[in-house]
């Protein structure tokens, strides 16, 4: 799985520690030290799940997109679905989708034209 980074480990502890995170749903974990465990667990997994944090009865799988130059992340990209067709039997493979289309997302990072 991807590795993230320390600036992301450094800014996500720091702002664990700093506040109760706000609600969305009763299922989130807003106590700093639920939340220090969760990151660590997404840092060692190389991939997020909510499931039903942010919305009730909807579930994400997310992964970082990183830069091509720094390798640090840059984005994340999700697919979400409703609560009632999230199977955990598939996070393996959703994530290797996400990753496959992060991997061509990253070397197009900052050649956009504003």
């Amino acid at each position: 799985m991807l590795e993230l980074k320390e600036g992301f480990d450094a800014l996500a502890d720091r702002r664990a520690g700093q506040r109760r995170l706000r609600t969305h749903t009763v299922k989130i974990k807003r106590a700093p030290t639920i939340a220090a465990r969760e990151l660590a667990t997404v840092r060692k997994q190389g991939y997020a799940l909510d499931m039903e944090e942010y919305a009730e009865n909807l579930c994400c799988v997310s992964v970082p997109v990183h830069d091509p130059h720094s390798g640090s992340i840059a984005a994340a990209i999700s697919i979400a679905m409703p609560k009632l067709r999230f199977r955990r039997g598939h996070v393996a493979r959703w994530c290797g989708l996400l990753e496959g289309k992060a991997a061509l997302i990253s070397p197009q990072l900052g050649l956009i034209d504003s």
